[in-house]
């Protein structure tokens, strides 16, 4: 399907687009909130500043996709495979990202407030001054992952892993980090005052 014809049918009603092979197209700063995009091919596809809030994207295929600038609030994302995807400034507020697979992807200055991303790999995702406030991160990889700069603030990061991540200029405010591996960690410039460590293996 053609980013022409996608907006057309949305424009006439049309909000179910599961399956739909979007592989390549160019839908920068399109509405497309509400509509259903689960086990969709979006890969290396250019959606910036787009409107998803909302969308289902379950299970779909977003590898190396551009979603610079965003709106994917309240956004379904379980199960998606995001490798080498670009979500710079994105806003994932309360986004359903569990299951995720979203290695070497780039979520500088993204918004993830609240958002549910238990037991998403995010190896090796660049996180830098990005917003996690109060995100769900349980029994996340975050190995080798860059989080400097980032607001960690009561954010659930128990039983994650976070072997070789970088981790300085972080204030973790009540941040849990109850039984995470957190190995070979750069913490330059962060202060662990207000973290729970119980159980934390260093």
């Amino acid at each position: 399907m053609t980013a022409q014809e996608l907006l057309a049918a949305y424009a006439a009603g049309e909000r179910d687009f599961s399956g739909v092979d979007l592989h390549g197209v160019n839908l920068s700063g399109a509405n497309l909130s509400g509509a259903n995009f689960s086990y969709a091919n979006i890969t290396h596809s250019i959606l910036s500043y787009a409107n998803l809030s909302g969308a289902n994207l379950s299970y779909a295929n977003l590898d190396g996709i551009i979603l610079s600038g965003a709106n994917l609030r309240e956004a379904n994302l379980i199960g998606v495979s995001m490798l080498r995807a670009d979500l710079n400034k994105t806003i994932l507020d309360v986004a359903q990202l569990a299951g995720a697979t979203c290695s070497h992807s780039n979520f500088q200055k993204a918004r993830l407030l609240e958002v549910d991303a238990v037991g998403t790999n995010f190896s090796d995702c660049n996180f830098q001054y990005a917003n996690l406030w109060k995100a769900n991160l349980e029994n996340v990889n975050l190995n080798r992952a860059d989080l400097s700069g980032s607001t960690l603030q009561g954010t659930n990061l128990s039983s994650s892993t976070l072997v070789e991540a970088i981790l300085r200029n972080i204030e973790f405010v009540r941040t849990n980090l109850t039984g995470c591996m957190m190995q070979h960690v750069s913490l330059n410039g962060s202060n662990l005052d207000e973290a729970i460590l119980k159980d934390t293996k260093w």
